[in-house]
């Protein structure tokens, strides 16, 4: 298990720089093992150092690229699969490991074209918004035609705080995850909105 200050959703892709001795020990194993890692967010306390206190529900990834540093540092790209639960941490010896359980599911029930419709708005409100801020917003590619993976990829995209990220994740129904995606990117859209107002 490897918990982070930010977490991230199926589908998306992480990339983490893994300095701490316990960290590419583990990152080692997996390799060897041809396995992914578990990837929770950090409730209270830092990613170095151990004695957080951890979220239950994150995602399981798969590694797609390991590039070693020269300072003995590795760089770590994976990309998200399937949302996890963790029924019980076991001793941090030497890294963290948990039992966890994987969540199915539930069936997305096809009420997208309105949704997706919405969650487009947002995306590229918030797209248009930051670009007046200055940011560069033009190579960013359209979101995916799957409502669910396009509702990943705008919250992971735009600066949705972790805590709107992590409720979206635990959420056990689709739609209401994209319900809860949209209601994050306007809460974001509107607080550029008011920065803009002011300035």
């Amino acid at each position: 298990m490897f918990p982070l200050s930010r977490g991230t959703f199926p589908g998306a892709l992480l990339k983490v720089r893994v300095f701490e001795p316990r960290y590419v020990e583990m990152i080692e194993l997996c390799v060897r093992r041809e396995i992914g890692f578990g990837v929770v967010l950090i409730e209270r306390g830092s990613e170095v150092g151990g004695g957080d206190t951890r979220f239950d529900v994150g995602v399981s990834v798969s590694m797609t690229q390991v590039a070693l540093l020269g300072n003995g540092h590795l760089i770590v790209i994976a990309r998200g699969n399937s949302r996890i639960r963790v029924d019980e941490w076991l001793e941090d010896a030497p890294y963290p490991q948990a039992r966890v359980r994987y969540l199915p599911d539930l069936p997305y029930d096809g009420s997208g074209s309105r949704l997706h419709q919405r969650l487009q708005h947002e995306f590229q409100r918030g797209l248009a918004l930051f670009s007046e801020m200055g940011a560069e917003t033009r190579n960013i590619d359209p979101l995916p035609a799957d409502t669910l993976a396009a509702a990943y990829r705008a919250v992971d995209l735009l600066p949705v705080p972790d805590l709107d990220r992590q409720m979206i994740l635990e959420s056990g129904d689709p739609t209401r995850r994209i319900e809860l995606a949209i209601t994050a990117l306007e809460s974001v859209n509107e607080l550029v909105e008011a920065r803009l107002g002011s300035g």
